[in-house]
């Protein structure tokens, strides 16, 4: 992820890039961000984070909850096509993006082409990762969906919950 954003800084996409410590140890960098200093995102509509495992990841939930709406997710799957079938996924655990949403409208996070993460299997894709950079660096904000408001909370918290330990069973 910190490789992709840099790749994307250099080529000059436009963005607001935040590089966080901590998240790791429960988004100790992000949490005080919001905490202290939300003023950093007024205007920030989006939070894309490049850190999830696999290939074909746009998380819409994390943290127990949604962090985005179904429209925006498919909204950047779409633009990701040329790299992999990127898909919205309902099964993320935590980034730093999932303390943003109460702050920003529609925060991700998305696959970025590792497996064995925390582990001495760590690995990365780097076909995968060189084709996402490629297509991030030419990345078009404008094509994307906002949908859900800052803040805002449905109700498939339950059903999250039993799927949750469906999954981790």
């Amino acid at each position: 992820g910190v490789w992709l954003m840099r790749e994307m800084i250099l080529a000059g996409v436009p963005g607001h890039y935040v590089f966080h410590y901590g998240e790791e140890r429960g988004g100790i960098g992000s949490g005080n961000v919001v905490k202290f200093q939300p003023d950093r995102f007024a205007g920030i509509v989006f939070a894309i984070a490049f850190d999830r495992r696999g290939t074909i990841d746009v998380i819409t939930h994390q943290a127990g909850g949604r962090c985005c709406s179904e429209a925006f997710a498919q909204s950047l799957a779409d633009q990701l096509q040329a790299v992999a079938t990127y898909i919205p996924c309902d099964m993320g655990f935590y980034t730093d993006t999932a303390e943003y949403t109460n702050i920003v409208a529609e925060c991700t996070n998305i696959s970025v082409g590792y497996t064995g993460e925390h582990t001495a299997n760590e690995a990365v894709d780097a076909r995968h990762v060189l084709k996402l950079r490629d297509t991030m660096v030419g990345f078009d904000e404008s094509t994307l969906v906002q949908v859900r408001k800052p803040g805002e909370v449905d109700d498939d918290w339950d059903d999250m919950h039993y799927r949750w330990r469906q999954w981790n069973a």
